[in-house]
Order: structure tokens, then C-alpha cells, then sequence
């Protein structure tokens, strides 16, 4: 009778273990059709039991992108420069070029008459002391640094003041007697900056105590000028200093 109860017993569980996976089975089913039916939102479609999109997108820059990009590049939209129009290259060269840019020397030539140098003959025609060029505000930006070419003239031959390099620099009292009848000097300029219109170029002549009439004409030239080829007037000027100012170069 013990061994009747006992096999009935384990007949019972077995058949509640058959019974507990024939429920799971169904349930695992019915999930995957739940699965297999379920929709996808619009413009999606199942695939592989995911929701992907029914048409791929187009890559970076193509197709409507493209489009978009090529009309914001034509018409400026998405740019962040403002284009003015009443700005051309034209207007940009102007504000850009320097029309003293090649400027770097000074010619100083004397005009005194004989019949005047011949009052001081030991100094002879315009008695030049130095040359310095400033801005428009006197601050300094440059000086006469070197002689390039001379001819310093001794009519009487009396003049003592025959150093052409005496003529460079600020001045210092000392100068150079240029002995009238075209004696000059050509000096090259040491500047902080090219020269530009407003600049002042400071000439120092030394006025004699006795009635001086000396004279001199002063040129701004180029590098590359020969004689007055490359050159132009800055002015004619009387004994002592004479300050020139730089306008249009045109």
C-alpha cells in the first residue's frame, strides 16, 4: 500500500511539470506573434523584428542637402560676411596703396646767386644741418641716414664746410657749405615706417648773421631715380629751416 501511494504521488507531479511547460510554450508563442504583428510608426517598416526607416536617408550633401547648400552659397544666405555694395576692389587698392611707398630719398640742391654767396665765401651757397622727417603729430619717425651722392661746389676757394656727411641727422651745428651753382646732396632716409601723406620733412639750413640770401630746392625721390627722373618738388625755401609737408602724390 506504501508503494501504491508512493507512485501515485510521483505520477501526480509529473503530470503538474508537463502541465507548467505546455503554459510556458504557449506563452513564448503568443509573445513572438505579438512581436510579428506588432506596426511600426509611419514611413517605418518590420524588418528582422525592427522598425527601421522604409527609404535610407541621403548622405551629408547630396540630393535636397545639396540643393539647399549650392542656393545659400549663390545668394549669401548662411554667410557670415556682409558684403557692402557700393564696395569694390577698386575702393580696396585705394585704401591699401601707398603712393609714398617708394619714396626714400631727399635731394637738396642750391640756388643761391653768386653775387649773394660771394659775402661769406669761407660758406659759401646753403649751409645744410641736418634733416628729419615726423608724422603729422611731430612725433620723429626718420632722419637723413646717408649720403648717396653729392657735389659740393667751392667757388671762392675759401669754403670750409666741404663734409657732405655733416648735412645728415638731426642738427647738430654742424653742416655742409653746398657753394651755389647746383652744388647738392642726395640723401637716403632711415625711417621707422614708409612715409605717408601728412609726414613732414624738416630741412635745417643755418642762417648766417649777415644778411643771408642763400637758397635751395628740395625734391623727394626714389630709390631708383636718376638726376630729377624719379623725383618731385617739394619746394624752394629760404635760409634757415623749412618744414615740408607730404600731400597727394597724384
Amino acid at each position: 500500500m506504501i508503494e501504491s501511494a508512493n507512485l501515485t504521488e510521483s505520477r501526480t507531479r509529473a503530470n503538474l511539470m508537463r502541465v507548467r511547460c505546455l503554459y510556458a510554450m504557449a506563452a513564448l508563442i503568443l509573445w513572438g506573434c505579438i512581436l510579428e504583428s506588432e506596426e511600426c510608426g509611419k514611413q517605418f517598416v518590420p524588418r528582422e523584428k525592427r522598425c527601421v526607416p522604409a527609404q535610407p536617408a541621403d548622405d551629408f550633401g547630396a540630393g535636397a542637402a545639396a540643393e539647399s547648400l549650392d542656393a545659400a552659397a549663390k545668394d549669401g544666405g548662411g554667410l557670415d560676411v556682409v558684403m557692402d555694395a557700393t564696395t569694390t576692389q577698386a575702393t580696396l587698392d585705394a585704401e591699401t596703396v601707398n603712393p609714398w611707398d617708394e619714396f626714400v630719398q631727399i635731394l637738396i640742391v642750391d640756388r643761391t646767386e653768386d653775387a649773394a654767396a660771394r659775402q661769406t665765401p669761407a660758406l659759401p651757397g646753403a649751409d645744410i644741418d641736418g634733416l628729419s622727417i615726423a608724422d603729422e603729430t611731430g612725433v620723429l619717425i626718420g632722419t637723413g641716414d646717408v649720403i648717396i651722392d653729392d657735389r659740393v661746389n667751392d667757388p671762392f676757394m675759401a669754403n670750409i664746410q666741404l663734409n657732405s656727411g655733416a648735412g645728415l641727422g638731426p642738427p647738430d651745428g654742424r653742416a655742409v657749405s653746398l657753394g651755389t651753382q647746383g652744388g647738392f646732396i642726395r640723401v637716403g632716409l632711415g625711417l621707422d615706417r614708409p612715409l605717408r601723406d601728412g609726414d613732414i620733412i624738416s630741412i635745417f639750413e643755418i642762417a648766417e648773421a649777415m644778411g643771408d640770401q642763400d637758397r635751395y630746392e628740395a625734391f623727394i625721390c626714389r630709390n631708383d631715380a636718376e638726376a630729377l627722373r624719379g623725383c618731385r618738388v617739394l619746394g624752394l625755401a629760404a635760409s634757415g629751416s623749412t618744414d615740408f609737408r607730404l600731400g597727394s602724390a597724384d
